[in-house]
C-alpha cells in the first residue's frame, strides 16, 4: 500500500544511507522499523498490565506469544547481518 508520511530531512538522509549501508531498499528499512516498533509496543502493553486484576500474570506472559515476537526480532536481526555479510 502506498501512502505519504513527512519526514525530517536529516532524518530521512540518515535512514537512507542506514538503508545503503546494510544493503537493503529504504522500504525494507522502514517496514522493518515499523514492525520492531509495534512488537515492543505489543510486549509493552503486556507488561503493563502484569498482576492488575483480570490481566495476564507474568507466567501467562512467558506462555503466550510474547516469546514468539521476541524471536521475531531475533529472525529479523539475524537476515539483516546476513545481508550486510553479503554485500
Amino acid at each position: 500500500m502506498k501512502t505519504t508520511v513527512e519526514i525530517d530531512d536529516e532524518l530521512l538522509k540518515a535512514a537512507k544511507k542506514a538503508a545503503i549501508d546494510e544493503g537493503v531498499t529504504l522500504r525494507e528499512l522502514v517496514e522493518d522499523g515499523l514492525r520492531h516498533r509495534l512488537a515492543l509496543h505489543r510486549a509493552n502493553e503486556r507488561v503493563r498490565g502484569w498482576g492488575k486484576p483480570g490481566n495476564a500474570s507474568r507466567e501467562d506472559l512467558y506462555a503466550s506469544d510474547a516469546w514468539k515476537l521476541l524471536d521475531d526480532l531475533e529472525r529479523a536481526a539475524e537476515r539483516m547481518s546476513r545481508k550486510r555479510a553479503a554485500t
